[in-house]
C-alpha cells in the first residue's frame, strides 16, 4: 500500500472516530424531552407521557411552601444559611417553615425543686446559659437529676473528665450541640448538708 494509501486510511479512521464520539457526546447531552421528541417523530406520534414532561423554562408557580430542616435548630450557622432560603421564597410570593432538632443550649436549665439562692444568665457570646443555685440534696441525687434530664436530650456524659469526691462532683454531658455541659457540686461546709450548684453551657474545645 502506498504512502499516499496509508495517510487516506488513517484521515478516514480519525473522522469516523471524530463521528462515534459525537455521537456518543450527543447522546449523553440530550434530555429527557429531546429523548421524547426524538422518539416521537420516529414512531409517528408522541406518547402522553412524552407531551407533559417537565418544561425547564416554565415560571416559577407563586405562593409556593417550602420547608427547611436544618440539622439543629438555634444554631447561629444553620439559622444564617436558612435565612436565604427565606428571601428567596418571599421575592417568589412564596414562603418557608423551618422544622428540626433543637439546641439543648437555647433551652432553659432544667432545676430541681426545693432550692434557695437561685441566679441564672442568659446565653452570651459564644458561651451557653448558667445557673447557680443551693441545694439539699445530696450529690449522688444531684448527679443523677442532671443525667436523667440530659439524656432525654441525647446528652452522653464525658466519664474520662468525671470526678467524685467528699468535697463534692463535677461532670460534662455532651450532645449534638457545639456547647458542652458542665455540672459542678461543691459542698458548703459552713452549711452542713448543702451544697452549691453550678450548671452552665460551654463551648466544646
Amino acid at each position: 500500500m502506498s504512502s499516499v494509501s496509508r495517510r487516506a486510511l488513517r484521515a478516514l479512521l480519525a473522522a469516523v472516530g471524530l463521528v462515534a464520539v459525537a455521537a456518543l457526546l450527543a447522546a449523553c447531552g440530550e434530555t429527557k424531552d429531546e429523548s421524547s421528541a426524538s422518539s416521537g417523530s420516529s414512531g409517528g406520534a408522541s406518547t402522553p407521557a412524552a407531551s407533559e414532561g417537565a418544561n425547564p423554562d416554565a415560571p416559577i408557580k407563586s405562593g409556593l411552601k417550602t420547608v427547611s430542616i436544618p440539622k439543629q435548630l438555634g444554631n447561629p450557622y444553620e439559622e444564617f444559611e436558612h435565612s436565604g432560603i427565606d428571601e428567596a421564597l418571599k421575592e417568589l410570593g412564596g414562603s418557608n417553615r423551618i422544622s428540626g432538632p433543637t439546641d439543648a443550649a437555647n433551652e432553659a436549665i432544667p432545676v430541681p425543686a426545693g432550692i434557695t439562692f437561685f441566679r441564672e444568665e442568659k446565653r452570651r457570646g459564644d458561651m451557653g446559659p448558667s445557673v447557680f443555685f443551693m441545694s439539699r440534696l445530696s450529690v449522688n441525687d444531684l448527679l443523677a437529676f442532671y443525667r436523667a434530664a440530659y439524656a432525654k436530650k441525647a446528652f452522653t456524659e464525658d466519664t474520662p473528665l468525671t470526678q467524685v469526691d467528699a468535697k463534692g462532683a463535677s461532670i460534662v454531658l455532651e450532645g449534638t450541640s457545639p456547647l458542652k455541659l458542665i455540672v459542678q457540686i461543691t459542698a458548703i461546709p459552713e452549711l452542713p448538708g448543702t451544697n452549691a450548684v453550678s450548671v452552665r453551657f460551654e463551648p466544646k474545645r
